[in-house]
C-alpha cells in the first residue's frame, strides 16, 4: 500500500484534485480489503477523485460511505447477467440481489455506476435476458447517482475458456468470434437481445455510447433528463413509443446545454 500511495502522490493535481482510474479488475477481493484501501486513501489526504472496477458483493451500506469519503466517484460493476442460472454458469459469485443492494447503496451516497452485461453466453435464453432487463429496471433513479449500462455481445475468442474443445462439446457450441450458435441461442438472436435490452430498460438509465462521457458541468438532474430525452428521441424515430412531435424534445436538449457553461 505504501508504494501505491507514493505513486498516487506523483500524479499532478489538476483543478484541485488528482484524477485516477484503477483498471485492475481484482482491486478488491473482500469488503474488509475495500475498507482498508479507502481508509489508507483518506488518511493520506491525496485530494483524490477516482473510479475503479468493484465487486458488487464487496459493497455494503457502510463500505459505500467509505468509498465516497475516499474520493470514489464511479464504480464499474461486472454484473454480466440478472439471471441466477446464467451467473452460476459464468462462475459469478454475486447474486442479482447483491447487485441491486450495491447500486442502491452507491446511489444513496452519490457514486455513479457502470454495469456491464454479457449477452449470449451458453444457456442464455429470452427468459434469462428478461431477468437482466428486470434487474436493470429495478435500479434506483431518484437519488444523486447516475447509472449507465453496457450489454456486451458474446465473442468466441480463441483463448477464452468457453472456446475450449470441452466447452464446445458440452454446450454444442459452434462458430468463431461474432458468428456462433449453441444449444440455446445463436449470434443473430443474441444481437436482437442486446437491442431488446436497450429498448426495454427505463429511460433514466443510459446505455453506454462509445466516445461519450458524462458531462461534468451539468447537474445530476440535468444529466438524467438528457438520458431520458435522448432515449425517447431514439425510440420515437424507430417507432417504439407512441408518436409525438420531436422538435420540443430537441429544443429542450438544446436549452439544457446552452443554459449551462463549462467552468
Amino acid at each position: 500500500m505504501a508504494s501505491l500511495l507514493e505513486e498516487l502522490r506523483s500524479i499532478p493535481v489538476i483543478g484541485g484534485v488528482r484524477q485516477v482510474f484503477f483498471t485492475d479488475d481484482n482491486l478488491f477481493f473482500s469488503a474488509a480489503q475495500l475498507e482498508e484501501f479507502c481508509a489508507a486513501i483518506r488518511e493520506a489526504d491525496l485530494d483524490l477523485r477516482w473510479r475503479a472496477f468493484v465487486r458488487a458483493d464487496t459493497v455494503k451500506e457502510k463500505t459505500a460511505a467509505r468509498l465516497r469519503d475516499s474520493g470514489c466517484r464511479e464504480c464499474l460493476l461486472g454484473v454480466e447477467s440478472g439471471d441466477r442460472e446464467m451467473l452460476a454458469r459464468m462462475n459469478k459469485k454475486a447474486t442479482p440481489e447483491d447487485v441491486l443492494h450495491a447500486v442502491t447503496w452507491l446511489n444513496r451516497v452519490g457514486i455513479n455506476t457502470q454495469s456491464t452485461f454479457l449477452v449470449g453466453f451458453p444457456g442464455e435464453t429470452a427468459g434469462s435476458v428478461q431477468n437482466t432487463i428486470d434487474l436493470l429496471n429495478s435500479y434506483p433513479t431518484d437519488g444523486p447517482g447516475l447509472h449507465v449500462y453496457y450489454p456486451f455481445f458474446l465473442l468466441l475468442a480463441p483463448l477464452a475458456a468457453v472456446s475450449t474443445p470441452e466447452s464446445r462439446a458440452r454446450y454444442r457450441l459452434e462458430g468463431y468470434l461474432d458468428e456462433w450458435s449453441h444449444e440455446t441461442m445463436n449470434s443473430e438472436e443474441a444481437r436482437q437481445e442486446v437491442l431488446r435490452i436497450c429498448d426495454s430498460v427505463k429511460m433514466e438509465l443510459s446505455p453506454i455510447y462509445h466516445g461519450e462521457r458524462i458531462v461534468p458541468w451539468l447537474s445530476v438532474q440535468e444529466q438524467k433528463r438528457v438520458f431520458v430525452l435522448r432515449t425517447r428521441i431514439n425510440r420515437l424515430q424507430r417507432g417504439l413509443v407512441p408518436p409525438e412531435p420531436e422538435e420540443p424534445l430537441w429544443n429542450e436538449l438544446e436549452r439544457i446545454f446552452l443554459s449551462t457553461q463549462q467552468p
